[in-house]
């Protein structure tokens, strides 16, 4: 559900999402949106009508709590019930309504492996370009086999940014990806750094844009 009160509907009644989407294309970039895997808690308590199905959120639930570092409240998905594909193809479908590029599915762990395969599964039907990228909560190389085989794109370290610290760029993490040769970069901020804009900084920037990371641009 979109609050209409930060993303008001187009002339034509549109989602506030999509308007916005309909602007960053119309500047020649592409759009993401940021989702975690599971199914909300207050959908399962309420019983929620799955789209499409006559299965309601409770009967595909788990009691596993997810990772969600905004709101929280997200429980498991059991893939093996009746009605769990049909819940993430409703909300890809939605989300491809709205002119969405990229989904980046956060907070993955290695037993978030159906969850990946879901996503995937429920993207590759659409017929337009969609991308899957893949960033952890904690997983190990024995999830490389999902990645590779159902993700566009993910994430094998931690953040750089630097989350309550002096600046926007945690600089130790950033050298770690490099040295690890991680596949995708998450979170560069480019803004009022403290630190200073000359030597190996701006480089780390610019370098990130290349690596087909999520590139926050600010008052620069």
């Amino acid at each position: 559900m979109t609050r209409p009160d930060k993303f008001p509907p187009g002339p034509g009644g549109e989602n506030g999402i999509e308007v916005v989407a309909s602007y960053v294309h119309s500047l020649g970039l592409k759009f993401g949106i940021y989702v975690t895997p599971g199914i909300s808690e207050q959908a399962v308590a309420k019983n929620t009508p799955i789209l499409g199905t006559h299965y309601t959120a409770d009967e595909i639930a788990t009691k596993t709590r997810q990772n969600n570092y905004n709101c929280g409240g997200m429980t498991g998905i059991n893939y093996s019930r009746p009605g769990a594909q049909a819940y993430v193809n409703s909300i890809v479908d939605e989300l491809a309504r709205w002119g969405v590029d990229f989904i980046k599915l956060d907070g993955i762990t290695d037993h978030n492996t159906a969850d990946i395969e879901a996503w995937s599964n429920a993207i590759r039907p659409l017929g337009r370009p969609m991308q899957l990228d893949v960033t952890e909560g904690n997983y190990s190389i024995a999830l490389g086999p999902t990645l590779d085989k159902y993700a566009t794109q993910w994430e094998y370290s931690s953040d750089i940014e630097n989350y309550g610290g002096k600046g926007l760029t945690n600089y130790a993490n950033a050298k770690m990806r490099f040295l690890a040769r991680v596949a995708q970069a998450s979170a560069q901020e480019t803004g009022c750094d403290d630190g200073p804009r000359t030597g190996t900084r701006p480089r780390l920037n610019v370098t990130w844009s290349w690596m087909a990371g999520t590139l926050i641009v600010s008052r620069l």
